[in-house]
């Protein structure tokens, strides 16, 4: 490597090789994304050197199985901020080594959240005779995977902003998975459709005038809730369950960012990215109705994707309404799984029963 005059030096006139220089972004990079940026700006130099050695600089610290659900081989992705498809970021930069650990952190934050609760006796998952901590263990990977695919199923529109482009992009990703891919990508949007559900219902609950309706749940949640929705469509949820059909279609779109925005993006006190979410809520449902009173001939945004496959029971299904056959096929992916990992173990009994979503 050259010599480059121009770097830091001490007072007795010893300057920093370039080496040095960048085995501290290096460590920078690791504790502090963000702090590379603020290298570039020391000087033109600083900012030659890092801007020349970006690619193997992220690629040095990034080479481990850290990120392997967060979509890094993707060459082009999008970012995790409102919206997302108005940032795209180039894979092994310094915003995208920031991007995939952010990344990271959302996956786990979600795969603890309430939104994808999985321990619910309403909605007949399946059934599983595993131990507590296999099942536990199986839900996890089953939440990183599922989310992992979700995150390529949007990032595969970076670059495109007609909606009709965008669906087009998706049907052709949906093609390419394979039959287990296809039951947990839909698993994974029904998961977290009816925890939206459970949680915005608890959240209606809590704000509603106790004359109307009452609830012992707190929620962290702030819904603005319509004046002209009719008290008989939040008595049945019917509202709520068209806030799930658009919910579930925008997580299609945007992949997992958009659920974590509408939970705990109210924490993002500068962007909001809360208000983003519920801002495109709103529009899929004034989309929805326009297109059941008639004034449009198609709900635009509002289509859930369909895929195709022969081992499915219907050419073409919805992720939100028929998951039934998703579910089946997540359930012996996971019972092959056990399988294999129990052949050359003996088991004396049976291990207590655990429910991965409710009772068979």
């Amino acid at each position: 490597m050259s010599y480059i005059p121009s770097f830091l030096q001490s007072n007795g006139g010893s300057h920093i090789p370039p080496e040095v220089c960048l085995k501290i972004a290096e460590a920078l990079l690791e504790s502090d994304p963000k702090s590379v940026t603020a290298m570039t700006s020391l000087s033109k130099s600083f900012y030659t050197l890092l801007k020349s050695y970006e690619r193997s600089v992220t690629k040095s610290v990034s080479d481990d199985s850290r990120f392997a659900y967060t979509n890094a081989s993707q060459p082009s992705i999008l970012a995790s901020r409102a919206p997302p498809n108005t940032a795209q970021i180039s894979t092994l930069t310094y915003k995208w080594y920031q991007e995939m650990k952010d990344r990271r952190s959302l996956i786990e934050f979600l795969i603890t959240h309430e939104i994808t609760a999985m321990q619910d006796s309403s909605n007949g998952w399946p059934c599983l005779d595993l131990s507590i901590g296999e099942a536990f263990k199986l839900e996890q990977e089953f939440k990183r995977r599922g989310l992992h695919l979700l995150f390529r199923l949007a990032d595969c529109t970076t670059g495109l902003s007609e909606t009709k482009d965008i669906r087009m992009k998706q049907a052709q990703y949906l093609d390419s998975l394979k039959v287990n891919e296809l039951a947990t990508l839909g698993c994974i949007v029904e998961v977290i459709g009816q925890g939206f559900f459970t949680i915005t219902k608890a959240a209606l609950l809590d704000q509603l005038p106790s004359s109307r309706l009452s609830s012992n749940s707190k929620s962290t949640l702030t819904l603005a809730v319509p004046p002209q929705i009719p008290w008989h469509d939040l008595q049945t949820d019917n509202w709520i369950r068209e806030c799930m059909c658009v919910f579930e279609d925008r997580l299609q779109r945007f992949g997992p960012y958009f659920a974590w925005a509408y939970v705990t993006g109210y924490r993002d006190r500068k962007r909001r990215p809360d208000l983003w979410a519920s801002s495109e809520l709103q529009e899929g449902l004034d989309n929805m109705n326009a297109y059941e009173l008639g004034y449009t001939m198609s709900p635009t945004k509002v289509k859930l994707l369909r895929f195709r496959h022969p081992t499915l029971s219907a050419p073409a299904m919805s992720f939100s309404k028929h998951w039934s056959s998703g579910s089946g096929l997540w359930h012996r992916v996971l019972l092959e799984k056990v399988r294999k990992s129990r052949q050359s173990v003996s088991r004396f009994g049976k291990s207590p029963q655990t429910t991965l979503k409710g009772q068979s």
